[in-house]
């Protein structure tokens, strides 16, 4: 979900963002930076910096599709249609122009994405944007969970050419329906999309089960 140079929220906060103790956060920042993806940078704006990725291959994504349960995938986007849908209800209730313009941008990042990273990347970022356009904490903490178990899932280069544009347009339709405060209608949007998003995943699960039967 994050970028190269992103600042991480202060230690107690992206605790209590991941549901895990201080200790266990600080044993992750740990391991992170000895890989290289995380550093501290010290003085005043100082913090934990993303410094690295570790990008997923399509045959990294097609291995975790292949290993999950099929109700664990169905499961996973049902939960995230669930959680967006009250998203953008309280979206539609409280984002102000700052918070659409913070949405359409990350929207516009998506689309020049050209590679299966960087969309994974920037279609986190636009839906936990949608917490943040709720002004909801937890709710974006949520998304945040649920989007990291999303992403290693998703956008698989063989879904670039045919899917990247609808997923485009349905998130300006989800906007567009925050920014009108019609809160029926974006929640409406947020379930097409997720269930768009849902076919695809499960459809390419049992693609997978199944080529992997006839090889045996």
């Amino acid at each position: 979900i994050l970028n190269y140079g992103d600042h991480l929220p202060p230690e107690a906060l992206l605790a209590e963002q991941l549901g895990v103790s201080p200790l266990t956060l600080r044993h992750g920042l740990h391991m992170l930076r000895n890989k290289g993806l995380v550093e501290i940078r010290r003085g005043r704006g100082g913090g934990s910096f993303i410094s690295g990725q570790v990008d997923l291959r399509d045959r990294d994504v097609d291995d975790r599709l292949r290993n999950a349960e099929t109700d664990e995938v169905r499961d996973l986007y049902d939960l995230a249609a669930v959680t967006a849908r009250g998203a953008v209800r309280l979206s539609a209730l409280r984002a102000d122009d700052q918070d659409l313009r913070r949405l359409r941008l990350r929207n516009e990042q998506f689309f020049a994405e050209q590679s299966s990273a960087g969309l994974r990347r920037a279609a986190g970022r636009f839906h936990v944007g949608l917490g943040v356009a709720a002004q909801s904490r937890q709710l974006t903490s949520l998304l945040i969970r649920i989007q990291a178990d999303i992403a290693p899932i998703s956008w698989p280069s063989a879904h670039i050419a045919s899917r990247k544009k609808a997923a485009y347009e349905e998130h300006e339709a989800i906007i567009s329906s925050i920014e009108a405060s019609d809160a029926v209608e974006a929640e409406s949007r947020v379930t097409e999309y997720f269930t768009a998003e849902q076919l695809l995943a499960v459809e390419r699960h049992l693609r997978l089960l199944s080529e992997e039967s006839e090889e045996r």
